[in-house]
């Protein structure tokens, strides 16, 4: 399974290698865009880390449309807001898992 998301960025260089690695990221990228951004379909890192898509979002919107899955996860961010406005590490949110740190403050 994998995010029905079109190229946006055509990639090509005399070092199949370098060509590998790119068809790596954009089809990791796929197939960890399914509902949530997940990093790996393993443990709890199939949850929507904030702090994961916080640092991969400029890449993924280089390489295949991801504005409206994007749009549709920062709504569930937003949701899951608290009541003093802080953001929960994961949206949807799973339980507590830490609120009010950006981008992996949970290891700060």
């Amino acid at each position: 399974m994998h995010t029905d998301a079109p190229a946006t960025l055509t990639f090509a260089t005399d070092s199949p290698m370098l060509n590998q690695l790119h068809g790596n990221i954009t089809s990791g990228q796929r197939g960890n865009f399914l509902s949530v951004p997940t990093d790996t379909p393993a443990r709890d890192e199939r949850l929507g880390w904030s702090g994961d898509i916080d640092v991969f979002a400029p890449t993924a919107a280089s390489t295949v449309e991801s504005a409206r899955f994007l749009t549709m996860w920062l709504a569930d961010l937003r949701d899951a807001q608290t009541p003093e406005g802080s953001f929960t590490h994961v949206a949807p949110d799973a339980g507590h898992l830490g609120d009010g740190r950006r981008a992996g403050g949970m290891w700060a």
